[in-house]
């Protein structure tokens, strides 16, 4: 009995050295590979600030994972965050969204219009919605090429 329980040890030990150097190499990072991705927004050729920029993953195209968002200064310029306020978007195609303020500063956002002054927000509302927005990008793998999107919108 002896040897069988030196046996049946051995084999225990071997198994748990074998799942610790399994898991030990196999073991991958689950965030998504982002790249940094910046740009501008413009509205009828004119920076508006405080707009969302949202790059959503086009399945149909291959590209999966979360969305990444950003939102313009005052001269139209933008970074994208994705989850965990990590920088950029994910390599792939993307649908890309636009939409003004859900409440501009002491303003309406049925109007988009700030009472403090603010231009007004002018932006179809198909621009916000995923399933209708016309706007695209590829992310490269190459973060250098994705440092002067540019995003030309009309507001009719």
């Amino acid at each position: 009995m002896n040897n069988r329980q030196s046996m049946y040890g051995s084999i225990a030990v071997a198994i748990s050295i074998a799942g610790v150097i399994v898991s030990g190499c196999s073991a991958k990072s689950d965030a998504p590979t982002m790249v940094a991705v910046s740009g501008t927004l413009s509205i009828d050729g004119k920076p508006q600030e405080n707009i969302s920029v949202t790059f959503i993953p086009d399945n149909s195209k291959g590209t999966q994972g979360p969305a990444s968002v950003g939102r313009t200064n005052a001269d139209g310029k933008f970074t994208l965050t994705g989850p965990g306020n990590r920088t950029g978007a994910m390599i792939g195609f993307h649908k890309v969204t636009v939409a003004c303020p859900f409440n501009p500063a002491g303003g309406s956002s049925a109007t988009g219009v700030a009472s403090d002054g603010a231009a007004p927000c002018k932006l179809p509302l198909s621009l916000a919605d995923p399933e209708k927005t016309e706007l695209t990008a590829e992310v490269k793998s190459n973060a250098a090429e994705n440092q002067n999107v540019v995003l030309d919108v009309s507001s009719k």
